[in-house]
């Protein structure tokens, strides 16, 4: 998968998916690059963003993805609540 990155806050990975936005922090974006490599076998395309940190947060780009996709997962080791999956749907 090509790497695209979007600004300082964020990698993009697999440029961009038509069904399915996915944003993962930490180890977790290795999990999500192979759930997104998965999906893309099966014939789904999914873009992957890469949380570096959280200041500055990179929702204009996670959020035209979104909009693109109609669908988001977040992914991380945190907590449930007000971890990094939280500020993103938040």
């Amino acid at each position: 998968m090509a790497v695209e990155i979007y600004g300082k806050a964020a990698g993009c990975y697999g440029g961009s998916g038509e069904e399915l936005t996915i944003v993962a922090s930490s180890y977790m974006t290795l999990e999500a690059q192979h759930a997104a490599e998965i999906l893309q076998g099966v014939g789904y395309s999914a873009t992957v963003f890469d949380m570096r940190v959280l200041r500055p947060l990179n929702l204009i780009d996670i959020m035209a993805s979104v909009c693109h996709t109609g669908r988001l997962v977040t992914v991380d080791t945190g907590f449930r609540t007000y971890g990094v999956g939280a500020e993103i749907t938040s």
